[in-house]
């Protein structure tokens, strides 16, 4: 996730919707494509510009769009901002900043986005595709039939006898849900299919909710941000969690730069499918046997 902050050329800070002239064409529309996952999450296949650069970014919720400085050279056109440039965190605590651009077309599949804002971040990925393009529609991540499902329309979706509601806040389009651990502790957590592993918790929260859990280990891992790559080493710990009154068999993780409370691809891929509802504010799963 990116916790991002619009900074005015001068320094000051504002609340500004640089978002506020984007659209998508056609108002309805259904679009269906492989789901694809490397090591960093789910990539899909873009298209930029009116030269039609392919842009391979991967998909995230829990991140505004951006882009990398080899896409900004190569599209035509893009724009950058006079007046802002934006000031983030990632989610081990990292400081970055960059400028902000404006692509006039994104196109995926038969939709295309028009006067999209993305930020310019170093990254051997391409970039992301966040979420002010994601929660223009309903997305379903088919996790069993290998595809994703971009539509307008709920009713389009041929799952839906088949799919479960999650309790979920939607707030400025970041999805949080209520997730029960031991020791009687819930944590509202951050759905981030951004986050390629089961659950991040920062230390603090990790050390009570692991109090009387013997079944922990350590191992070091490499933990991805934009902002940088580190070896860290992770403490694990196998637990059962609950939401609402579902209860899942997971893994859950700190290490001593964790700053954000996440749920991520991998609990979500034990599910045959899950649903993003944007227009209606509202997550689905699939039933489980």
């Amino acid at each position: 996730m990116l916790v991002f902050l619009l900074v005015l050329q001068n320094g000051d800070t504002r609340s500004q919707d640089t978002n506020a002239t984007s659209h998508l064409i056609p108002k309805n529309f259904k679009t269906i494509m492989p789901l694809e996952i490397n090591e960093r999450g789910i990539v899909i296949p873009t298209y930029w510009g009116q030269n039609k650069i392919r842009v391979d970014l991967l998909w995230d919720n829990n991140s505004p769009t951006w882009a990398n400085e080899g896409i900004i050279r190569d599209v035509t056109p893009v724009s950058k901002s006079k007046n802002y440039f934006y000031s983030t965190t990632t989610a081990d605590g990292s400081g970055i900043k960059g400028n902000i651009y404006e692509c006039n077309k994104i196109s995926l599949g038969d939709i295309t986005f028009l006067n999209i804002p993305f930020y310019e971040i170093d990254d051997p990925m391409q970039g992301a595709f966040g979420d002010n393009m994601i929660s223009k529609g309903i997305w379903e991540i088919n996790f069993k039939a290998k595809k994703i499902i971009f539509t307008s329309n709920m009713d389009s979706l041929e799952d839906l006898d088949q799919a479960q509601l999650l309790p979920a806040n939607f707030a400025n389009d970041v999805i949080k849900i209520p997730v029960h651990f031991r020791n009687n502790i819930t944590e509202n957590i951050d759905v981030d299919f951004g986050f390629d592993d089961f659950i991040l918790l920062p230390e603090p929260d990790f050390i009570k909710i692991i109090k009387g859990n013997d079944k922990t280990y350590k191992r070091a891992m490499q933990f991805s941000t934009p902002a940088k790559t580190d070896t860290l080493i992770n403490t694990y710990a196998f637990d059962t969690i609950s939401i609402q009154d579902n209860k899942f068999k997971t893994v859950f993780c700190s290490n001593e730069k964790a700053s954000e409370k996440l749920i991520g691809l991998r609990f979500f891929e034990q599910f045959d499918f899950v649903i993003f509802d944007y227009p209606n504010k509202l997550f689905y799963i699939s039933k489980k046997e």
